[in-house]
């Protein structure tokens, strides 16, 4: 599994966002543009408690799924904080505005 290099300071990622007895898959992502936002930190929608009652004690534990009497889905919720880059993001409004603007012209 890939994590950002970015989310070493962050909770660790989840062990499976989709959980089946004998299927647990990490299948919902969340993609950035690292250029515009830096990721600050990761959603841990499950404490150790439920991960255990849930997804079970270690990643080789299939037995358990979702949904049951703590996670009403069979996936479970995704999210992230982000910060924005301005900078990067005023710079690349300006260049949409001008490109816009340029593009009337050419009308």
């Amino acid at each position: 599994c890939y994590e950002h290099p970015d989310a070493q300071d962050t909770l660790p990622y989840q062990r499976a966002t989709f959980a089946r007895p004998q299927y647990h898959f990490r299948i919902d992502h969340m993609f950035y543009s690292y250029e515009y936002f830096k990721l600050i930190s990761l959603l841990d929608p499950l404490s150790k408690s439920d991960c255990l009652l849930s997804l079970g004690s270690n990643l080789e534990d299939r037995s358990l799924g979702l949904p049951n009497q703590i996670v009403p889905s069979d996936h479970l919720p995704i999210g992230a904080c982000f910060r924005i880059n301005k900078q990067q993001y005023q710079k690349q409004r300006q260049q949409s505005i001008q490109t816009s603007v340029n593009s009337s012209h050419q009308l």
